[in-house]
């Protein structure tokens, strides 16, 4: 009888600790699309306020192929939350990862007041990466474009042929084409050509 008893003890002890193993290996929820590519930019975001962490927030999310022809790859856009004028009201954070298993290729920090983002087809049968950066102090918006190109794990910069914007011009960037403005209101137009891979005026 009480071998009998002995062994209902060890069983039920045995039953209680599978149990408690199972619950302590509960998986935890698998994370969202959103939250992975947070994950591998939140280490990325530079801190020049002072202030720990800086979060992040998901702009956007743009499919191409930037290191070569062939890569299946995604640039997401963050945007940096409690921003301060020094750094650029409207700072951003730009990662390029592998579409498989969302692995960060290259990232650059873009920082203005604002910062508009074009995707441009070159022709290496990559996408470039058109910035338009604006800042403004006392009233006055002064303009920055840059064109990147993605090497390996670099955003490199390219050449690009635009005029040299006078303290008086106003510039807007409107999908592939760039409008000058001058002081008269004067418009010139620049459209992308992916086959030269530069900017042409529109006549």
């Amino acid at each position: 009888m009480k071998r009998r008893l002995l062994l209902v003890v060890l069983l039920m002890g045995g039953l209680l600790l599978c149990a408690c193993a199972q619950h302590d290996t509960v998986a935890e929820p698998e994370k969202t699309f959103e939250e992975r590519l947070l994950d591998g930019a939140q280490p990325l975001a530079e801190n020049i306020t002072g202030e720990e962490p800086r979060k992040l927030s998901l702009e956007s999310v743009h499919y191409g192929s930037f290191s070569s022809p062939s890569a299946q790859e995604l640039c997401a856009l963050f945007k940096y939350e409690s921003t301060v004028h020094v750094e650029g009201l409207d700072r951003t954070l730009a990662v390029i990862y592998t579409v498989e298993d969302l692995k960060v290729v290259a990232s650059k920090d873009l920082q203005g007041d604002d910062v508009q983002v074009e995707y441009l087809p070159s022709p290496e049968g990559t996408e470039v990466i058109f910035c338009l950066l604006s800042a403004t102090y006392h009233g006055f918006t002064s303009y920055y474009p840059a064109l990147f190109a993605i090497e390996e794990t670099r955003w490199e910069t390219l050449a690009v042929s635009l005029p040299a914007l006078n303290e008086s011009d106003r510039c807007y960037l409107a999908g592939q084409t760039v409008l000058r403005v001058d002081a008269q209101d004067t418009c010139e137009t620049y459209t992308w050509n992916g086959e030269t891979g530069d900017f042409e005026v529109r006549t």
